[in-house]
């Protein structure tokens, strides 16, 4: 299980097909819109790890004229960007005590 932030501030809990298996990359570029990934690894001392799936190339195609609040402000409050940086796109983010990802 994993959540889903869309950049219309819209959030969305979503499965892997395979649920012991865990999420495949083209699920995960199927959820996300984009071939283009950047991985990012985060910890919350309340929740644990969780791995981000963004769109890495979303800003520079020009798709997304808004910040994907929703996860700017996530990786931001658990200090993996400064307040300069913004990101843009769908993101997935999986906590690993919600789903295992191979």
């Amino acid at each position: 299980m994993a959540t889903l932030l869309r950049t219309d501030g819209t959030k969305e809990i979503v499965r892997p097909k395979n649920e012991k298996e865990g999420f495949t990359l083209e699920e995960i570029r199927s959820l996300i819109g984009s071939d283009e990934i950047e991985v990012t690894n985060l910890y919350q001392r309340d929740r644990g790890e969780a791995t981000v799936f963004m769109d890495e190339e979303a800003l520079l195609r020009g798709e997304c004229l808004d910040p994907n609040w929703q996860a700017t402000n996530l990786v931001r409050k658990l200090g993996f960007l400064d307040d300069k940086v913004l990101v843009f796109g769908d993101v997935l983010v999986c906590w690993y005590e919600e789903q295992e990802i191979l």
